[in-house]
């Protein structure tokens, strides 16, 4: 498998990355991020997850399914905002929020730890003909059973965000 080159991205303080998202959003605080989501022009990075913005959770380590990693988070020099989602219907997503080095809003959808079917790419619950299937080879669980019983492996997210971004040497995983 060929090596992948690292994203791109704009090294900003957390306190610089709240502004330039409180900017373009032209929202007060980062609690109202749910309801500006649909009307920003966001570029997604490597692969889309099918998710609904309905439930939206991006407070400091306070995301859905045991989501430590929300909110505004810095790794080394990366800065990004931590969203968990996902509709009523819906097992939720996580997913960072990050400026490029384009000064372009990002998205990234970690694999590794995250908890959506990957055999077409969306939460659990908006296609039940592949759910089934992808629940039991991913976790083995059916997937109503997966519905109310799973969480996010935070310490993989957190690698395979290192790991995709190209960050060697970063402090301990946030908590």
């Amino acid at each position: 498998m060929p090596k992948r080159t690292p994203l791109t991205y704009a090294k900003l303080t957390a306190a610089e990355f709240e502004a330039k998202v409180l900017a373009l959003t032209k929202l007060a605080s980062l609690e109202e991020m749910a309801y500006a989501l649909s009307g920003l022009k966001i570029t997604t990075v490597g692969t889309e997850v099918s998710h609904d913005n309905e439930n939206l959770e991006a407070s400091s380590g306070n995301g859905f399914m045991g989501s430590t990693l929300t909110g505004v988070q810095t790794i080394e020099d990366l800065t990004y905002l931590g969203v968990t989602a996902g509709g009523d219907w819906e097992v939720p997503v996580f997913y960072i929020l990050f400026f490029n080095d384009k000064d372009e809003l990002c998205k990234y959808f970690p694999k590794e730890g995250n908890v959506f079917n990957f055999l077409d790419n969306a939460a659990f619950g908006n296609d039940e003909s592949t759910d089934e299937k992808a629940a039991r080879l991913a976790y083995g669980k059916s997937a109503e059973d997966l519905m109310g019983s799973i969480e996010f492996n935070n310490v993989k997210i957190y690698h395979d965000i290192r790991k995709r971004f190209g960050i060697k040497k970063a402090p301990g995983m946030p908590v």
